[in-house]
């Protein structure tokens, strides 16, 4: 029989990633024939926050996790005319596929904006070269969390396709100057962590584990179910610990936070699949090759890739 299924998010209201989770968490209960309606209130009040760009990927994700069922929902979207300028162009209604007109005229986004992308094994590293190129055109960002995160984003897109078994996921960055602070967050709506660490697992130990002690070994090394080293949730980590960050996962009804207190792993609203958030503080300068501990020398590789030449006149 056929659901109705009311979704009422209003971005003042959200505080927090659990926030935005718990009012679209029902989405995922949906199936084929249901119905969903939605208010999306974008609009801010005096004093609220403004919205992140983490918040949009969220919603965006799990409102195209209906794709899978035909579901169109119905609904308004609510914001505010001096504000949805932004919010346009991070790309949001466009991935909705909702028709809005921009009132601005856009430009090239190199070294400006990174909108909110869908990524596949056809795409991944077109978004990854564009976002890295951004954030490296920003003098102020520490060169050396530079060389980590170029690693560590990269296995995190790529673990992605390699575990969720949906063929695709979504990402946003976005810079913070003034608090010298980078937040990224890449998400997908697939099979979760616990799922695919404990189905046919290269090692048998992890066949057994329940959802809480698959979240929380999942920063582990070689912590994976043979699809990949188990090496990307694990330098990533690192890479928090040495720049006095934080992480955090959700997966099904988990959330694991990891940050200079240590690991906590706690209840959570539910998440279909695995959204990943990094708040990454981009004015300390570390050891890049320590966040993989020695095993690449992922600086040089950095340095390849995104090192600018200069010609010999340039230097004097």
């Amino acid at each position: 029989m056929a659901r109705n299924i009311d979704i009422n998010l209003k971005i003042s209201e959200c505080l927090s990633h659990e926030d935005v989770i718990t009012t679209l968490s029902p989405l995922f209960q949906a199936g084929k024939g249901d119905c969903v309606h939605l208010i999306l209130d974008l609009t801010n009040t005096d004093g609220a926050h403004d919205v992140y760009p983490d918040y949009l990927l969220l919603i965006v994700s799990a409102l195209r996790y209906l794709d899978r069922f035909e579901i169109k929902p119905s609904g308004n979207i609510l914001y505010n005319p001096l504000k949805v300028t932004y919010i346009s162009r991070m790309d949001f209604f466009t991935n909705l596929n909702v028709d809005f007109a921009e009132e601005i005229k856009r430009k090239d986004s190199a070294g400006k904006c990174i909108e909110i992308c869908r990524f596949d094994k056809d795409t991944i590293s077109e978004i990854y070269d564009s976002i890295i190129k951004i954030l490296d055109s920003f003098p102020s960002i520490e060169l050396t969390v530079l060389q980590g995160l170029g690693y560590c984003f990269y296995e995190l897109l790529d673990n992605v396709l390699n575990h969720s078994e949906e063929g695709h996921g979504w990402v946003v960055a976005h810079y913070y100057k003034a608090e010298s602070t980078i937040r990224i967050m890449i998400c997908d709506t697939g099979i979760g962590i616990h799922k695919s660490l404990t189905t046919a697992p290269k090692d048998d130990r992890f066949k057994s584990y329940t959802e809480e002690e698959a979240i929380s070994e999942c920063i582990n090394d070689k912590v994976t179910n043979g699809k990949g080293m188990g090496f990307g949730l694990y330098s990533t980590a690192n890479l928090i610990k040495d720049c006095e960050s934080e992480l955090v996962i959700y997966s099904g009804g988990k959330k694991l936070h990891w940050g200079q207190e240590g690991k906590k792993v706690e209840d959570s609203p539910y998440w279909q699949g695995t959204a990943i958030f990094l708040e990454l503080r981009s004015d300390i300068c570390i050891d890049p090759d320590k966040v993989v501990d020695y095993r690449t020398d992922c600086a040089d590789q950095y340095n390849d890739m995104f090192g600018q030449e200069h010609s010999l006149d340039d230097l004097w």
